[in-house]
Formats: structure tokens, C-alpha cells, sequence
């Protein structure tokens, strides 16, 4: 396993890579400085459905298909 600071160069590498071949342009220097900033794990809280939750989300789903 990498040091968190290799790491953290393999990942802003492969951003630089993945964005540039799907934009065809090189990202600039504050997007790559932000992915830096951001590239610790961070923990992430994700929403909880209820089965009541579900519920009342249906009928408002389905008024908007309308």
C-alpha cells in the first residue's frame, strides 16, 4: 500500500487523465488544488427510506409523470 501522499498523487494523476480524455481538455489549476483538498476519505451520510418515506413519495412521482 501507498503513503497517503503517493496515494494522493495516484488519485489527482488519474482524475488529470480520466478528465482530460473525456473533455479533451487538460483541468485547470483550482479543480485539481480543490480534488486535493478533497481527496481524504470522508465520511458520507446517506439518506434512509422508510417504508413510510416510500409511500409518500409515490404519489408525487406519479403526479409529475402526468
Amino acid at each position: 500500500m501507498a503513503t497517503e501522499r503517493w496515494q494522493t498523487t495516484f488519485d489527482l494523476i488519474g482524475l488529470t487523465a480520466y478528465i482530460t480524455l473525456m473533455t479533451g481538455q487538460l483541468p485547470d489549476s483550482e479543480f485539481l488544488r480543490q480534488a486535493r483538498i478533497g481527496s481524504r476519505p470522508q465520511l458520507l451520510e446517506l439518506p434512509v427510506e422508510t417504508e413510510e418515506s416510500a409511500k409518500t413519495e409515490q404519489p408525487a412521482k406519479t403526479a409529475e409523470a402526468a
